[in-house]
């Protein structure tokens, strides 16, 4: 694989929070990667590049926000708490009393499914034969790379 594809969005700090999340979202089994790998990342990314810019701020600045949180839930950021307490800390978002909270936490956890289920190599795992139409062109061909797994994913 020598193709790249850079994150634009999802770097640094956004990109190891991002993955872990995803990771306790979907979590690997026998059949297949969890959530929090490199080409999910890469389809959130490009993703991210194609909405509203400030729901693009508010989404990236709420990762941020959520590796904060992870203080609350163990003494340390998201990213470095035991498994068990980022799944504390994700159970408390998605039932938060704060609307916000919830909303965000939704919206991270459809961009996450929204990049696993997009993989190709994730379809037989739940009996997808993939899209009637399998060459259909793309008007962006980025998406269709990363679909596929031609593109090497950095954050």
């Amino acid at each position: 694989m020598s193709d790249i594809y850079q994150c634009k969005y999802l770097t640094g700090k956004r990109y190891q929070t991002f993955l872990k999340i995803a990771d306790r979202i979907i979590p690997p089994d026998e059949d297949a990667p969890g959530g929090g790998t490199p080409e999910v990342a890469g389809i959130v990314d490009w993703a991210l590049g194609h909405i509203d810019p400030d729901l693009r701020k508010r989404l990236l600045t709420f990762l941020t926000i959520f590796e904060f949180m992870g203080f609350f839930f163990g003494a340390k950021p998201f990213s470095k708490l035991a498994p068990e307490q980022q799944d504390r800390q994700l159970h408390w978002l998605e039932r938060s009393p704060v609307g916000l909270f919830r909303m965000a936490f939704f919206g991270l956890k459809t961009y996450a499914c929204m990049g696993y289920y997009s993989l190709e190599k994730t379809w037989p795992t739940i009996g997808y034969g993939g899209p009637l139409m399998p060459d259909r062109q793309f008007p962006d061909r980025t998406i269709r790379d990363l679909q596929q797994g031609k593109l090497e994913v950095r954050g």
